[in-house]
């Protein structure tokens, strides 16, 4: 499945990633408020797609904005 997440901190452009289906439908548990989406990412990433979101949403070393976690889940 293609996932989209924009915006973030520093007002990213979108970015897209493939995830898989039981990622996908794990998502529902972060828009609950029940999981945040860096324990998703953790559970259901690999350590490059992560790398690529955090690159992407900010990459500015040592930063404290969040990254991709502060970024909006466009499904």
């Amino acid at each position: 499945m293609m996932l989209k997440l924009d915006g973030g901190f520093h007002n990213s452009e979108e970015i897209r990633i493939n995830v898989s289906d039981k990622a996908y439908e794990a998502l529902s548990i972060v828009k609950s408020g029940d999981m945040s989406i860096r324990e998703w990412a953790d559970m259901y990433l690999s350590v490059y797609q992560e790398k690529k979101l955090d690159n992407h949403f900010c990459g500015i070393k040592g930063c404290q904005c969040g990254s991709y976690e502060r970024a909006t889940i466009l499904i």
